[in-house]
């Protein structure tokens, strides 16, 4: 391993979330992003209807994958895919199952806190401080990573451990580096969560837009089948979607690579990350001072 395999992801997941500090709230707006993080913390453990759903979903998970997985994954250790000599279908689908839910949380937790200020009032109570709405996005992200974090690594456990298949990952360099793009995963799903928690304030119901929008990245975008088991246009199609490139880097990474020795796919998939990034900002704070004009922010 080189000085850069160690300096860019430690480079890169210092640099990234200073950028979002000072392209949402600031520094000065750290500390009320912390409050209201905690604040959904609180709210959440206050319900333990919720909290006991959570910790059976839980429990459920690892009872499935210790039994049902323990018999199905064998049968598929020898199953090959593509047309190209053919995938080892076994690992291609276990970076899916693991790395899947990990980035997509940044979605889940955006979109779906989006929806709940604007019924319960939050929009109006920070549209009149200093840091406004602009604080928002900032607590969204620091709710996603610890979540994101646990998902990722209780899956790692599970699908590697009780499906046997193993992955060069080892050292604190290939670790960062499997932090690193699965990190900028999340950090592309909370800009898209952003993206259409914006048109929420607007248009009030965009879950069957974000459902659409799930349905073709589960499919086209290399996420638990090959594209190149599809006919050619389809593979054009998945070229063009963001995802197609996260997993094509989160891949690259997991079979024992680094960044920098797959710069040209990360970098296009960082490129789709900013701007989507970027957009989602832009939609979510016009969608909201556009309802603020309309006297919408608390209705849905």
């Amino acid at each position: 391993m080189s000085l850069l395999d160690w300096a860019i992801p430690v480079l890169f997941l210092v640099g990234m979330p200073l950028l979002v500090v000072v392209a949402t709230a600031g520094f000065d707006g750290m500390r009320p992003a912390v409050a209201i993080m905690r604040r959904r913390l609180q709210v959440y453990t206050s319900y333990p209807f919720a909290v006991f759903a959570t910790l059976l979903h839980g429990v459920v998970l690892v009872v499935l994958v210790a039994t049902i997985g323990a018999y199905l994954f064998p049968d598929l250790r020898d199953f090959t895919i593509g047309r190209d000599g053919g995938v080892r279908f076994i690992t291609y689908l276990t970076v899916g199952l693991i790395a899947w839910p990990t980035i997509w949380e940044g979605y889940e937790i955006t979109q779906r806190n989006v929806r709940s200020e604007q019924t319960t009032g939050i929009f109006e109570t920070l549209i009149a401080t200093p840091v406004g709405v602009r604080v928002l996005p900032l607590a969204y992200l620091l709710i996603s990573f610890p979540v994101a974090i646990v998902i990722g690594t209780v899956a790692y456990f599970l699908f590697t451990h009780f499906g046997g298949v193993g992955f060069p990952i080892s050292g604190p360099v290939q670790v960062l580096n499997v932090v690193l793009v699965l990190a900028t995963g999340v950090f592309m799903t909370w800009g898209l969560g952003l993206f259409l928690g914006g048109l929420t304030a607007l248009y009030k119901e965009t879950g069957p837009l974000g459902g659409l929008l799930k349905m073709l990245m589960l499919v086209f975008s290399n996420v638990y089948i090959p594209i190149n088991v599809f006919p050619a246009p389809f593979q054009v199609l998945s070229t063009l979607l963001p995802l197609t490139w996260a997993f094509a880097s989160i891949r690259d990474v997991f079979a024992g690579g680094t960044v920098v020795q797959h710069m040209g796919t990360y970098l296009v998939f960082l490129g789709y990350t900013i701007a989507i990034v970027l957009a989602g900002l832009w939609v979510f704070e016009r969608s909201i001072d556009r309802a603020r004009q309309d006297g919408t922010t608390g209705s849905y």
